[in-house]
């Protein structure tokens, strides 16, 4: 496509990366949206269309933060990736948000299924979508929270700074990890007690 090799158009256009990243993350959410619906059906669960545009909003907004820890790993440690810093990775969780919101929308309104659940859910969440939940809300809220520093307040609680975003970044998937081991954890002493 460009001179500039694989990632010419990266280089060659400041925009691609932020419509790639919007792109994949619309994309990826209707895919969740559809398949959580389909699997909500199937198993009975009577999940509402608005909690499983949440569940699918925080889980596809997780995935874009985890691939920016996967291009701070490959800057900082591996120098890997020609891809990073403060603008670069704030910019990515922006447009992933805003992907994953339209990508939720467009669910909700254009799957058929939808019409037919329930407006509100009517049982406890099942523990795979509470799981889900657990494990990405930290996550979502990291995102969210580091977007609004840098559209608001130009990435003074940070100080725009790489290095510490990718700190924050970590220690989000850190007590992510340790909210689902306790899920988990939870839910097998639940089923002990059950037999």
């Amino acid at each position: 496509m460009c001179a500039d090799g694989v990632n010419g158009m990266y280089h060659v256009h400041p925009w691609w990366d932020k419509v790639v990243h919007g792109m994949n993350s619309a994309s990826a959410a209707i895919a969740w949206s559809f398949a959580w619906r389909r699997v909500s059906d199937h198993n009975g669960w009577e999940i509402s269309s608005r909690m499983i545009a949440g569940i699918c909003f925080s889980l596809t907004v997780a995935i874009g933060m985890g691939y920016e820890v996967y291009e701070f790993f490959g800057k900082v440690f591996f120098y890997t990736i020609d891809q990073g810093g403060y603008t670069n990775t704030v910019t990515d969780l922006i447009s992933n948000s805003l992907g994953a919101a339209s990508g939720v929308a467009f669910a909700f309104y254009c799957d058929p299924l939808n019409a037919k659940a329930p407006s509100v859910g009517t049982t406890p969440l099942p523990w795979q979508a509470s799981l889900t939940l657990t494990g990405t809300l930290p996550l979502t809220i990291v995102a969210i929270l580091l977007s609004l520093d840098m559209i608001l307040l130009s990435g003074m609680m940070v100080g725009s700074d790489y290095d510490r975003v990718g700190e924050v970044l970590l220690a989000s998937v850190l007590i992510s990890s340790l909210l689902v081991t306790a899920r988990l954890a939870q839910q097998s002493q639940m089923k002990k007690q059950e037999a």
